[in-house]
C-alpha cells in the first residue's frame, strides 16, 4: 500500500460542534441537535441533490468556515476510549491511495447496493470532494506503534470528545521524515476496507469514467489503522424483519432450530420473537460467513425483502421485538478479528451490513477536494460553468 499526501481541507475553528458521527449511526434526536449548528456537517444529509450539496459546501468556504491548507501531509488521528471498564488508544491515518497504482489492491469484504454506489457517484462528481475518508485496515504489526511513536512528538492542537465518549485528537503532519516512516511501514502491505464499500466503487467507476485524465477520480480518500491493534474492535448486525413462518421453515433447511433460555449465544445465530429465543446451529460445516450468506438470501428471497431492519445494538433489536409480536430478529455472534482475516485471505465477499468496526472516524475531520486547474478543464459535470 503506497499512502500519498494530500493538501487537507478542514474546518478553521474546534471541530466539536461541527462534525458528527457516521450518519448511518444517528438517531433523529442526535440529528435535530446537531442540525441547530448550521456548519454542521450533517447537513449535507439533507441536500437532495448533488448541486445542492456542492452550494451549501462552497458556501462555507466562501464565509471561511473551511480552510484549504497550503502544503501536503497526512491527517493523523488519536483516539481514547474505554471498552468493557479498559481504556483503549487507537491511532491511524488520512491520506490518499492511487487507485491505479497495482500496489494500492483493496480488499472488499462486503457486497454494494447499485443504488446507493450511484449515488455517491453523482455527489462526488459534482461536489468535485470527498467528505468521509474511506475505513481501511491493514495488517501491518508495526503501524500503530509507528503512529504513536509520531504522534507523541506532535503538538496536536484539535482536540475534541465525541458524544458517545471517544477523545479525538487530530494532528496534521507535514514533516517529510515522519511521512516516510509511515510510508514505509505501509509499504507492501495490503488493506482491508472495512467500511466505505461503496465510496470506493464509485470512486473506482469516476476513474474508469474519466479515463484517468482526472487525478482526483483516481485517488481514493482513506483512513488506515492497524487490525492488530487491541484498539479496534469488530461487531455483529442483527437483522430485524416481519416475522413469516415461511422463513423459519427455510431456515431448518440448513440449520437446527434449538429454543433456549439463555442470552443470545456466542458461537451461533438466534432468533428472537415475542418472549422466545432460539439457537440456530449449522447442519453441517459452516464459517460464520458462509450462515451469515444463507440468513441473507432466505431474507432477500421472501416476504421481509422489502424491509429488513440493520443495527448492531442488541438492546435496539431486543427493545423492537418486544415491543412488536409481528417482528424477530436474527441476532449474529460478535466476530472474531482471526475469523473475519481468515474469511478475507479465502477471498469471501460478504452480504451488505455484515460488521460493525468501532470505533467510528467521525465525519467532518477533514476533506480530500479537487485541485484548482483540474476544476477548469470542463471535463466534470459543469465544473467548467461554476
Amino acid at each position: 500500500m503506497i499512502l500519498n499526501t494530500f493538501i487537507p481541507t478542514i474546518y478553521k475553528n474546534g471541530l466539536g460542534r461541527v462534525t458528527s458521527p457516521p450518519f448511518d449511526m444517528l438517531t433523529k434526536n442526535e440529528e435535530k441537535i446537531l442540525k441547530k449548528n448550521p456548519y454542521n456537517i450533517i447537513n449535507l444529509k439533507d441536500c437532495r441533490e448533488p448541486e445542492e450539496a456542492r452550494k451549501l459546501f462552497t458556501k462555507w468556504q466562501d464565509e471561511g468556515v473551511l480552510s484549504k491548507g497550503d502544503k501536503k501531509g497526512y491527517v493523523v488521528l488519536k483516539q481514547a476510549f474505554t471498552e468493557n471498564e479498559i481504556l483503549h488508544e487507537r491511532y491511524g491515518v488520512i491520506g490518499i491511495l492511487n487507485l491505479k497504482e497495482p500496489e494500492n489492491c483493496l480488499i472488499p469484504h462486503e457486497s454494494v447496493i447499485t443504488n446507493l454506489v450511484n449515488k455517491r457517484e453523482k455527489l462526488i462528481e459534482r461536489m468535485e470532494y470527498q467528505t468521509e475518508p474511506v475505513f481501511v485496515v491493514s495488517e501491518q504489526p508495526e503501524l500503530n506503534e509507528t503512529l504513536r511513536a509520531v504522534m507523541s512528538e506532535q503538538d496536536c492542537e484539535r482536540i475534541y470528545q465525541e458524544p458517545e465518549g471517544v477523545f479525538n485528537s487530530i494532528c496534521i503532519l507535514s514533516n517529510p521524515e515522519k511521512i516516510r516512516k509511515i510510508q514505509e511501514v505501509l509499504k507492501g502491505g495490503i488493506g482491508i476496507i472495512a467500511d466505505g464499500h461503496h465510496r470506493t466503487k464509485a470512486m473506482l467507476s469516476l476513474s474508469k469514467k474519466y479515463d484517468g485524465q482526472i487525478e482526483f477520480f483516481n485517488h481514493l480518500f482513506v483512513f488506515v489503522t492497524s487490525l492488530q491493534s487491541d484498539s479496534i474492535f469488530i461487531g455483529q448486525v442483527h437483522r430485524i424483519v416481519n416475522y413469516d413462518e415461511a422463513i423459519i421453515e427455510k431456515i431448518k433447511v440448513k440449520f437446527n432450530i434449538l429454543k433456549t433460555d439463555k442470552n443470545v449465544d456466542e458461537k451461533y445465530p438466534a432468533i428472537i420473537h415475542k418472549e422466545d429465543k432460539y439457537i440456530m446451529q449449522p447442519k453441517g460445516d459452516m464459517a460464520y460467513g458462509e450462515y451469515l450468506d444463507s440468513i441473507d438470501q432466505i431474507l432477500k428471497s421472501g416476504p421481509s425483502k422489502s424491509w429488513i431492519k440493520y443495527t448492531y445494538i442488541t438492546e435496539e433489536a431486543e427493545n423492537d421485538v418486544e415491543s412488536d409480536p409481528e417482528k424477530m430478529a436474527f441476532m449474529m455472534p460478535p466476530w472474531t478479528k482471526e475469523a473475519f482475516a481468515k474469511a478475507m485471505k479465502r477471498g469471501k465477499v460478504l452480504p451488505a451490513k455484515s460488521t460493525y468496526f468501532y470505533p467510528k472516524i467521525p465525519s467532518g475531520i477533514a476533506f480530500y477536494g479537487m485541485d484548482a486547474q483540474e476544476c477548469r478543464c470542463g471535463l466534470v459535470g459543469g465544473a467548467a460553468d461554476s
